[in-house]
């Protein structure tokens, strides 16, 4: 692979893996990467760099001297193509706080001991280690890119040891009585709604698992097309894990799903906005007002459902492979992490061990009594033949 040169950091001469020869990556003034087809030779490829950095049809780079707030915007650019739109927009949000702490020092000034400075930075400010360890990988992977552009000579990051991997356990399951005032408490708002939608809504992650939210395979983003109400199914050709599901209907969703239909005849979204463009992104308002109503605490969150139904099917005992398949896991782990016992039904287990101790002392103890009669019994015949 050839360095670009100085100043076209956007433009990179590497063999070709498809024909023989050699190809050209690079990105145009939008953003949008290509790669060509140059010829066998690398000269061939140098002249059609130098022709394109002529014509301005190459994006400019920054330079050595370029800040990590400035590396940002054209990394997301590169990497656009690479990844789905939801990852993108999450990795942006976790680099604001690249951003912040380390954004104005230039990249090739940014050594491993900086790098472990902002670990321990976030770390203070009580954040997860799970958390740091993505804004780490985001980091890493945007030194890569600098690097195979000539932007910095060496990789700061290599020999990072990342902190262990751990989950962030941080979700509330709801029990039967909560389950019950949230949908009564639900059912009310979507009275007083012009368009209701808050009982499904909240329906739908509690009685099949699918996730809440607004990406493709979640509940806000559920088209018709994806209702089967022949079979009963939900079908997701597309989801967070990449796999494509089907998910049987409850009878109830089945029949809140019949009356939103014949409210919504023409809809293409089970969910539309009130102006027909699209589909809504957000229940948080009248989620929060339905807690409120419901007397539940205001820290529930909308996604808590799904865990709730990927409790409630654990603790009646559906097989755990199954669960993960519903749920759309690509781990069992996952599942596992999800489908916890709650707090009553630890209490309920430990009373159930009680009661069997119970059992055992009272038939230890009847045991001991039966004992002792028969032993007086067979004393007492003793003393009456010895008379």
């Amino acid at each position: 692979m050839g360095r670009p040169r100085t100043g076209h950091r956007w433009c990179t001469i590497r063999r070709c893996t498809w024909k023989a020869g050699f190809a050209l990556d690079y990105v145009d003034p939008t953003g949008k990467r290509h790669r060509v087809y140059a010829g066998e030779r690398k000269r061939d490829a140098e002249q059609l760099r130098d022709k394109l950095l002529k014509k301005g049809l190459v994006r400019r780079g920054l330079g050595r001297s370029a800040t990590l707030a400035e590396f940002l915007p054209d990394y997301f650019a590169e990497v656009s193509d690479r990844v789905k739109a939801t990852t993108l927009e999450s990795n942006r949000l976790k680099a604001r706080h690249l951003k912040r702490l380390l954004g104005d020092l230039p990249l090739a000034e940014i050594r491993y001991a900086l790098v472990e400075e902002y670990r321990e930075s976030r770390r203070r400010e009580g954040v997860a280690t799970a958390t740091v360890n993505r804004e780490l990988a985001i980091l890493s992977s945007l030194f890569t890119s600098a690097l195979r552009r000539g932007t910095i000579e060496s990789h700061p990051m290599r020999g990072l040891v990342k902190q262990p991997r751990l989950r962030n356990v941080r979700f509330r399951v709801l029990t039967e009585p909560e389950q019950v005032r949230l949908m009564e408490a639900a059912a009310k708002i979507d009275e007083r709604l012009p368009e209701p939608y808050l009982y499904l809504a909240v329906l739908i992650p509690l009685d099949s698992g699918i996730r809440p939210g607004k990406e493709p395979g979640c509940v806000l983003a559920l088209r018709w097309d994806n209702v089967d109400f022949e079979r009963k199914l939900f079908v997701l050709p597309e989801t967070k894990s990449g796999r494509a599901l089907t998910i049987p209907m409850s009878e109830r969703v089945f029949d809140a799903l019949l009356r939103r239909r014949e409210r919504c005849p023409s809809a293409e979204w089970v969910f539309p906005r009130r102006d027909e463009r699209g589909h809504m992104t957000t229940v948080q308002k009248p989620f929060k007002q339905a807690l409120a109503e419901a007397g539940l605490p205001a820290t529930i969150r909308w996604y808590d459902l799904r865990h709730t139904a990927a409790t409630n099917m654990a603790l009646r005992g559906v097989p755990i492979q199954v669960v993960q398949r519903l749920l759309g896991h690509a781990s069992i782990t996952m599942t596992e992490q999800y489908a916890h016992s709650t707090d009553d039904a630890e209490r309920a287990a430990v009373e159930i061990l009680g009661r069997i101790g119970n059992k055992l002392a009272n038939e230890d103890e009847a045991d001991s009594r039966r004992e002792a009669v028969t032993a007086w019994e067979r004393e007492s015949q003793r003393s009456g033949s010895n008379r």
